[in-house]
């Protein structure tokens, strides 16, 4: 592009095809990707050898199937690998026939590069299950090389499950009903060990859970189930457990947060399921752990040997190497985001990012010490002297605590003083990451300063940022940014005059009550808003329904507060215009609230647009719709301030 122009809509939203889901397994890289044919658009398994970019890619499954999870309605991964007598087992459920699916596959003896063989189908993909009722979270363990075991959610209740992998159309076995919330399911290659974590459903995963063993006779029963102690840890708080991994079929690692800071725990596990605490690192100021809004992240991977781990630290994420369950090394890499860990041996897989590049899949081996390889992954769509990288800054937020933002200055000056553009996460656990977002560069680029706020409620600042939200939603989150916007106008580097706020979601809830709050944005931008408490309350998914216990407070105790918070119930504060997107398919917010916020906005003289989408859900997903959104959100802008 012309560095001496803006950023044009068009260039925001290219179809980077970005590989999802990346898993690394016997020296090949599989990944989900995007496939169109001529009576099929959905995605497919895709397989290369570890670091062969130049290589074609191998379509594994063909077209067809649609890979999609719907696990405690936020979903996860889409499939699974699993090695198994040197046999590579890919596992799916397949939301078009609602079963379990699996292929297998092994190595070609002789495989040929130009025409992308390099697996072999032992067989057609194989439908291993009837019609299975409700969501599967695609984490499997397979016992005894031949059961495959797993977790259901089904009429409010999760299962634990299991199949026969040498049977097809057969019916699910149903090995244990919970009493509440299950996930991340794990075990070692061959062990007849599972672990996964447990939750209440008035709890949130990141608040509060369980970490739980079981283990299976030879023909795939449960033998016996044991709870970690968490007297272990000497803390009476709650104990929030992160990503159960096996590094070997005795030695299993996660993180847990009773320091106020998610750190590394190494546990040791004997026959009997007896679960010995063998090793803790307790650093400030480090988390190696994420709230578990979805199934199946990954900040961990490898073996007891050669053990690799991402954590965050002082806004940016790092990767680390552990042997023999000591840390060997901090592994410099030039990103500042970092998910989606797989390691095998020395070589790893992981997304990346940094304020000049966008996620990017980086396959690295770190035995090579090859610093030349890793740069090949810096790519400069956007020329590196016209983007506009995040200053961190803090400020005193809600009852003068100090709270994080990235503040992007405009690269041109269009204005004599530039206006403001500020976001508000959603979650309200998430947090920004600093890393390049060309929706941000579009507006810096056109002469305004962009920030982003980790308002109170973000994570990556540990436990006690996190819960400052408790009992506070839609006040410390909205008087966080009003203080930050106020931060801005007061160092002269914004127009009071032309500020805007924009959220989704819990952070379209958050932008709405600053505009009820104080009268300091002149404007409000929001996609599937959270609106109203009480009906949040009563009618969103399982996974959230109590997480407003924390927010706001237990309802029948808060009713008042559940009313007064809910922009809904507010429209006389609002005085400025309101900008709403929303999807017909959102399961979690009904496009109902919004088109009631906009029709009472309208009957007491404030200005509101809304633009509703047929085909999108909680989360807008067709890149014609995200052009849609910003060619309108343009165009309300400049009719609102005439810019």
């Amino acid at each position: 592009m012309n560095k001496n122009s803006n950023i044009e809509v068009s260039e925001v939203y290219r179809n980077k095809n970005l590989k999802k889901e990346s898993i690394l397994l016997k020296g090949f890289v599989f990944w989900l990707e995007k496939v169109k044919s001529r009576d099929f658009y959905g995605n497919s398994i895709f397989v290369r050898p570890f670091n062969a970019h130049s290589l074609p890619p191998q379509n594994l499954i063909g077209s067809g199937f649609s890979f999609n999870s719907f696990f405690h309605g936020y979903g996860g991964n889409s499939f699974q690998c699993i090695e198994s007598d040197g046999k590579i087992l890919l596992i799916w459920f397949d939301q078009v026939t609602k079963s379990l699916w699996m292929q297998m596959l092994k190595e070609f003896k002789s495989p040929c590069y130009e025409e992308a063989k390099y697996l072999e189908k032992i067989n057609s993909p194989t439908k291993l299950t009837n019609v299975i009722d409700g969501n599967v979270d695609n984490s499997f363990a397979l016992i005894s090389k031949r059961y495959l075991v797993g977790i259901l959610e089904n009429n409010e209740t999760d299962y634990l499950f299991s199949v026969d992998i040498t049977e097809t159309n057969q019916k699910i076995s149903i090995l244990k009903k919970f009493e509440n919330f299950a996930g991340n399911l794990s075990t070692y290659a061959g062990n007849s060990v599972i672990s996964f974590i447990e939750w209440n459903s008035s709890d949130m995963p990141w608040e509060n859970n369980e970490l739980v063993l079981i283990s299976f006779n030879k023909i795939g029963q449960i033998e016996e189930q044991k709870k970690f102690e968490k007297n272990l840890l000497n803390s009476k708080k709650n104990i929030s457990f992160f990503q159960p991994y096996w590094l070997d079929e005795n030695n299993l690692v996660c993180s847990e947060d009773s320091t106020g800071y998610w750190n590394l725990l190494f546990l040791e596990i004997n026959g009997f399921l007896e679960i010995h605490l063998k090793k803790r690192f307790i650093k400030d100021q480090y988390d190696y752990g994420v709230p578990q809004w979805i199934s199946g992240i990954s900040l961990f991977s490898g073996t007891k040997e050669n053990f690799f781990c991402l954590t965050l630290n002082s806004n940016i994420w790092k990767l680390e190497q552990y042997k023999h369950l000591t840390f060997f090394r901090h592994i410099k890499v030039p990103y500042t985001y970092l998910e989606s860990l797989s390691a095998e041996d020395d070589k790893l897989i992981f997304t990346g990012a940094n304020f000049v590049q966008e996620e990017v899949l980086v396959e690295l081996d770190t035995g090579k010490e090859n610093k030349e390889e890793i740069k090949n992954y810096v790519n400069y769509e956007i020329a590196d002297n016209f983007i506009s990288q995040p200053q961190s800054f803090w400020f005193k937020g809600y009852k003068n605590r100090k709270t994080h933002s990235w503040i992007y200055m405009p690269r041109i000056n269009f204005f004599e003083k530039p206006p403001l553009l500020l976001k508000a996460h959603s979650g309200p656990t998430s947090r920004f990451n600093g890393f390049l977002n060309k929706e941000v560069q579009f507006w810096t680029s056109r002469g305004w300063v962009v920030a982003e706020v980790n308002y109170g409620g973000s994570s990556g600042f540990g436990t006690n940022y996190r819960q400052r939200l408790d009992g506070a939603w839609g006040v410390c989150d909205s008087q966080d940014c009003i203080n930050l916007a106020k931060d801005l106008i007061n160092r002269h580097l914004v127009d009071p005059s032309k500020l805007v706020i924009c959220g989704n979601s819990a952070g379209g809830f958050t932008a709405i009550n600053s505009l009820c709050n104080g009268d300091i944005f002149k404007a409000a931008i929001c996609k599937y808003p959270v609106l109203d408490l009480n009906e949040m309350h009563a009618n969103t998914h399982r996974f959230e329904r109590y997480y407003l216990n924390s927010l706001i407070g237990k309802y029948q105790q808060n009713l008042e507060k559940f009313s007064l918070r809910s922009p809904i119930n507010n429209i006389e504060k609002i005085k400025k215009p309101i900008l709403i997107f929303h999807g017909k398919k959102d399961s979690v917010i009904s496009y109902h609230q919004s088109l009631k916020m906009h029709n009472k906005l309208l009957d007491i003289g404030v200005y509101s647009e809304i633009k509703i989408f047929d085909d999108e859900g909680h989360g807008f997903k067709s890149i014609k719709t995200k052009i849609n959104v910003l060619d309108v959100t343009n165009s309300f802008i400049k009719k609102i301030f005439g810019v």
